[in-house]
């Protein structure tokens, strides 16, 4: 059996606890946090199954041991958002927690899939007891974390797409996105794809991912904005069915040379989701993009919610 890590990426809001994950440990200022787990197999890649295609995470209860009969999501050695090199042997994806006690801690258990399959009878299953735990900030465990989440940087916003995947746990019912961009928003019942904004539906399953692209390329080529532009970020649940935090990740594509998709470093973050019946309206970040005159040293700043502007839906 391998080394399983996790590791806390990205947070932002408001209690006081700090979750600790691996040998990474930070100060969080909020009760939502998220966490990136992975599966690393790296050194042992000429023995993992061809038909390994993924891992199945579930929660288990660190004092009980008993495994959670609902999937919460899967990791994925795709080399695409969360996860940074594909076919490199680490399964890799984020998922958002909770925390509004001091001392809590979060287990999790992961089963392969093969062709499709979990199969719970290979080596390649494991469980972690005590991946994550919360601490009171005051205990001075852990770092801070400023008003800026991330920033992502690009050389030319040429043929640029920044892509927007939110997604929310298996045992949590119809995530609602909004995204804002030009004036335009796509989301359920805030709009549908456009020219420069493309929507990938409204998905209404228990756990799941809606996505947006952003065609900051095009759109900066046709004039629609020079030197700096915003994207607003809303999400829900619809009809208050859901509840708890949710996972947005933010990265860039560009097509190559050879035709393929070259895709950025990723930006994964907590979020705490509002609750409506309509187009939502709960800011939970904001994307400033910036470029040169000539369209080069394009920089991303993911900004939360607590710093962002209400957009005009």
């Amino acid at each position: 059996m391998r080394f399983t890590y996790i590791k806390i990426t990205r947070t932002h809001t408001g209690s006081s606890f700090v979750l600790v994950a691996g040998f990474v440990t930070r100060r969080f200022k909020i009760s939502q946090n998220n966490v990136e787990l992975s599966v690393n197999y790296s050194g042992d890649g000429s023995n993992l199954p061809e038909a390994l295609t993924s891992f199945i995470v579930y929660r288990i209860d660190p004092e009980t041991r008993e495994i959670g009969s609902t999937a919460l999501f899967e990791l994925f050695d795709s080399g695409v958002g969360a996860d940074d090199v594909a076919n490199d042997g680490i399964f890799t994806n984020v998922l958002a927690v909770c925390s509004d006690i001091a001392g809590e801690s979060f287990g999790f258990h992961v089963v392969p899939v093969l062709n499709g399959v979990k199969d719970a009878s290979l080596p390649f299953v494991t469980s972690s007891l005590n991946a994550v735990r919360s601490y009171l900030a005051a205990s001075g465990i852990g770092g801070g974390v400023g008003d800026i989440i991330s920033n992502i940087t690009e050389t030319s916003i040429e043929d640029l797409t920044l892509v927007i995947e939110y997604s929310w746990p298996a045992d949590q019912p119809d995530l609602d996105t909004g995204t804002f961009f030009l004036g335009n928003g796509v989301g359920f019942r805030c709009g549908s794809s456009t020219d420069y904004i493309e929507f990938s539906g409204d998905n209404t399953s228990t756990g799941g991912i809606e996505t947006a692209r952003i065609r900051l390329g095009s759109s900066f080529a046709g004039g629609l904005w020079s030197l700096q532009v915003s994207v607003f970020l809303n999400a829900g649940w619809y009809s208050c069915s859901g509840q708890g935090p949710a996972s947005v990740t933010v990265f860039t594509e560009k097509p190559s040379n050879d035709g393929s998709v070259i895709v950025g470093t990723a930006v994964s973050f907590a979020m705490d989701p509002g609750c409506q019946n309509a187009c939502s309206n709960m800011l939970v970040a904001r994307l400033d993009v910036q470029v040169d005159e000539l369209g080069g040293n394009v920089v991303v700043a993911v900004l939360p919610a607590a710093v962002a502007d209400t957009p005009s839906a």
